[in-house]
């Protein structure tokens, strides 16, 4: 949704059979399968969020998730000698509440 500019958009309006929507919408999830989503997960509840205090966490409501994530996307990989990384910096001028930097040790 982000890189069709509508992730502010009304859940009918991206479903619209007009024509008038997005094409791509409708064959990703069903609109009964998005409104289950969103009335059915919820990450942070009040008691987590009182013992979370003040963090600067800025994921912490969903810290868990995306820990659980991060460790699932890991395991099936076994990496070898032959392994290559790339990388690559794109230009972004939007707002972000948060930096990344590149820290380069020369040891």
């Amino acid at each position: 949704m982000g890189s069709l500019k509508t992730s502010h958009a009304n859940l009918e309006d991206l479903y619209a059979s007009d024509g008038t929507g997005p094409p791509i919408v409708p064959t990703t999830l069903s609109m009964k399968r998005v409104k289950f989503l969103v009335n059915s997960l919820r990450f942070d509840g009040g008691t987590t969020q009182q013992a979370r205090g003040g963090t600067l966490d800025k994921a912490a409501p969903i810290r868990d998730v995306l820990d659980m994530l991060t460790q699932n996307c890991l395991l099936p990989y076994s990496i070898g000698e032959n392994v290559v990384i790339d990388e690559m910096m794109v230009g972004f001028r939007g707002k972000c509440p948060f930096r990344r930097y590149i820290i380069v040790s020369l040891s």
